[in-house]
C-alpha cells in the first residue's frame, strides 16, 4: 500500500497548485466553524479543475459539499456558463460552503442542495446529463451513487 508523502505533495502543491488568499482562508476557515477538517488536498483540487476544464463541463454534480472546498476548484473549471450542482447533507455545512463560494466569487455558478443525496439525486434525473460527476461522501455508499 502507498503511503501518502507529505513532501512530495507540499512540492506538488507549490508547483503545481498554488493556492490563492482566498483558497487558503477556505481551508482555514473550515476547522474553525466547526467542520470536520478533511477534505481533498490542493494538488488533488487542481486536478479536478484540470479534469473539468479539459472535458469542456458545463454542467457538473458535486456529491459532498463540506466547507466547498472542492467545489471552489470544480467551480473555477467550469466552461463559460458552466453550473456545479453540489449535494450536502448537513445544513450548517451547506452554510457555510455557501459563505465560501460567496467568497471566491463562484457563487454564481454554484447550486447547493441540502439533504439526503439519494433522494435528492433521484429529483436530478431530469436535469442531467451530467458532463462531471465526483463523489466525495459517505464511502460505504458509492456504489448507491455510481449506479444512479
Amino acid at each position: 500500500m502507498v503511503k501518502y508523502n507529505d513532501k512530495l505533495s507540499q512540492y506538488i502543491t507549490e508547483l503545481f497548485a498554488a493556492q490563492d488568499e482566498i483558497l487558503q482562508y477556505v481551508i482555514q476557515d473550515t476547522p474553525k466553524k466547526g467542520l470536520p477538517a478533511i477534505g481533498i488536498q490542493p494538488e488533488e483540487g487542481r486536478f479536478l479543475q484540470f479534469l473539468v476544464r479539459i472535458c469542456n463541463t458545463k454542467k457538473a454534480l458535486e456529491i459532498g459539499t463540506l466547507g466547498g472546498f472542492s467545489g471552489i476548484w470544480i467551480a473555477r473549471g467550469l466552461s463559460p456558463g458552466g453550473k456545479l450542482i453540489t449535494l450536502e447533507k448537513d445544513t450548517r455545512h451547506a452554510e457555510i460552503a455557501q459563505e465560501h463560494f460567496n467568497s471566491t466569487g463562484v457563487n454564481d455558478k454554484v447550486m447547493i442542495r441540502v439533504g439526503e443525496a439519494q433522494l435528492l439525486l433521484a429529483n436530478l434525473v431530469d436535469e442531467g446529463p451530467f458532463d462531471f460527476v465526483f463523489i466525495d461522501m459517505n464511502k460505504s455508499s458509492y456504489n448507491d451513487y455510481f449506479a444512479w
